[in-house]
């Protein structure tokens, strides 16, 4: 299983300071550096902390009214693809409300082509009210957006010509050209949301990658294999082999005892030999890729969680043994 680190860019999110764009691409060589095997950008622009609700994190009181905003993720997933060499760079999540699709699939395919093949594009339709009003995108009928946006991502990618005479976009012989190094471009990624069955749908449509996000619930490998389970089911709804589907899950790992940034968090916690425990029951689950929102998210335990890392592979390599 690889393991990789998401990549924080909002104010406070570097241990109560506010990361530099600059700090950002530093933490991702150093995370190349320490072993890791991939890093992700998150997408927002300015959102209000109430807007946790809408997607069942549940904030405490004292938190509404907290703003907070990001970089600009797409810059940042660029300058990082150009300034590393083996690890995957990728989106959790690219939200396609903020752009137009052909435009989107142009700048996935640039950075693939920039990375020399390592980009994962994990695509979604947005989470926050807040910003998409604040900046002026519209928030209504969001997966019926989302579903003519990722048709016509996927088929550039795959570089097919795009005729779409949507509701919310139209296209006419779209094309890719030129084509970065890879014929059906970078793997699509999906966190599809249960209770959501079109976004499931969608997702076993056009995703290489399911996403799994328990990063901020309990973090128990129980969680993943209940829902790896309801995944099943939808596969056999969608005629989807779920062996063709390949398996991510979100964790959050705190390295110290003060509270996780997001209040109800039950972060994975104890020494570095036992935090490699839990995230092994997870390897051993047959998923391909762990992505970690980590605490303190600093230069310190990005080379902690370099420890954690490899921990976990040794114990791989001794199952081989």
């Amino acid at each position: 299983m690889k393991i990789g680190l998401v990549l924080f860019s909002g104010v406070g999110s570097m241990d109560g300071a506010t990361p530099t764009s600059r700090d950002i691409v530093n933490f991702a060589k150093l995370a190349e550096q320490v072993g890791l095997d991939s890093v992700w950008l998150t997408d927002h622009f300015y959102f209000d902390f109430a807007d946790f609700a809408a997607i069942d994190i549940p904030l405490p009181a004292e938190h509404n009214g907290n703003k907070s905003g990001a970089w600009e993720c797409w810059s940042l997933v660029s300058a990082i693809a150009a300034v590393t060499e083996t690890i995957n760079v990728g989106t959790l999540i690219a939200s396609t409300s903020f752009r137009n699709p052909s435009l989107l699939a142009r700048m996935a395919e640039t950075v693939d082509d920039i990375s020399n093949g390592r980009l994962i594009l994990g695509l979604g339709a947005g989470d926050f009210a807040f910003e998409h009003r604040s900046a002026g995108y519209p928030f209504d009928r969001q997966i019926s957006r989302f579903e003519e946006a990722i048709e016509i991502i996927s088929k550039l990618l795959k570089g097919q010509k795009v005729s779409l005479d949507g509701e919310f976009y139209k296209t006419q012989e779209a094309q890719i050209l030129p084509k970065g190094p890879r014929p059906q471009g970078p793997p699509l990624l999906v966190g599809s949301v249960f209770g959501r069955p079109r976004m499931t749908r969608l997702t076993l449509q056009y995703a290489d990658f399911w996403n799994c996000f328990i990063a901020f619930g309990e973090n128990k490998v129980e969680q993943y294999r209940d829902a790896w389970t309801d995944l099943q089911v939808a596969c056999e709804k969608y005629a989807r082999d779920p062996a063709t589907v390949r398996r991510s899950v979100s964790l959050s790992i705190s390295l110290k005892d003060s509270p996780f940034p997001i209040p109800g968090t039950q972060a994975i916690r104890g020494s570095i030999a036992e935090i490699a425990d839990t995230i092994a029951e997870f390897a051993d689950e047959g998923i391909e890729h762990c992505m970690i929102m980590l605490h303190p998210y600093t230069s310190a335990g990005i080379e902690q969680l370099g420890r954690v890392v490899e921990s976990v592979a040794n114990r791989g390599s001794r199952k081989l043994e």
